[in-house]
């Protein structure tokens, strides 16, 4: 039986957001935005680096959902927010990164273990 790695979870969270925009923006009115785009970027060179350098992804990834949080970038349609005035911190991708925290901080646990 093939093991089943779990640190693919938030960015397959992430890919079915992406997903969902985009069809929710094929059939209405909504259009993309800079943010948008860059949160597409974003996800396809995290999902390259998922295969091909897994250590690179893991800090890469982190980062972009950080920088998702503080809203420089998006993966969904829509821009959830708490904030105050412009300042704003997006909800749905701090729940990302918290899971994303958690799931590399497991893996990295299990790897000094094994020391």
């Amino acid at each position: 039986m093939k093991k089943v790695d779990f640190d693919i979870i938030p960015l397959s969270i992430s890919i079915i957001l992406l997903v969902i925009s985009f069809v929710v923006i094929a059939t209405s009115n909504y259009t993309l935005t800079l943010e948008h785009y860059i949160g597409l970027s974003a996800v396809l060179i995290s999902t390259y680096l998922y295969f091909k350098k897994r250590m690179m992804y893991y800090v890469v990834f982190g980062l972009v959902l950080l920088i998702g949080a503080l809203g420089f970038l998006n993966f969904f349609y829509t821009a959830f927010k708490i904030g105050i005035g412009s300042f704003g911190i997006n909800p749905i991708m701090i729940a990302l990164w918290i899971l994303h925290t958690a799931i590399v901080y497991q893996i990295f646990e299990k790897l000094d273990a094994n020391k």
